[in-house]
């Protein structure tokens, strides 16, 4: 199965190296894609040298592998009509979404609103997975 992790994931690897959350993730590194929108929310989001270094690593390893996705046209035009059918800018968790589906992967996300956002995207409830909460113990 493909998989396509959101920014909550990835913020809690960068913050929790050792959670049962990044161990998964690193189990399923070879079948997972990275989202050029998460990569821009994790640059904004980072504010020391370490994690900017961590996450400029774990792009070039994505870049290495080929395994990097961008939102094509129809993805923005879809984000764009999600944000108005919810009335709020939903841009950002509709674009991730959108990646997922232009790679055919599941989106997992800690994120408890984003199956809101695959619903007004007319996605299939299982096109997101919400992380399970014994997967974020330390």
């Amino acid at each position: 199965m493909k998989l396509l992790f959101d920014t909550s994931v990835y913020i809690e690897f960068l913050h929790r190296p050792r959670s049962p959350l990044s161990e998964l993730l690193l189990d399923h590194f070879p079948d997972t894609y990275l989202c050029a929108v998460v990569v821009a929310e994790l640059e904004v989001g980072t504010l020391g040298k370490v994690q900017r270094r961590a996450v400029d690593r774990l792009v070039r390893r994505f870049q290495r592998v080929g395994r990097t996705v961008a939102p094509s046209f129809d993805s923005w035009w879809r984000a764009g009509a999600a944000s108005r059918a919810l009335g709020r800018a939903v841009l950002n968790d509709a674009l991730i979404l959108c990646c997922g589906v232009q790679v055919g992967a599941v989106v997992w996300t800690r994120d408890r609103g984003l199956p809101a956002v695959a619903k007004a995207l007319g996605l299939p409830e299982n096109r997101v997975l919400l992380v399970p909460d014994r997967l974020l113990a330390t």
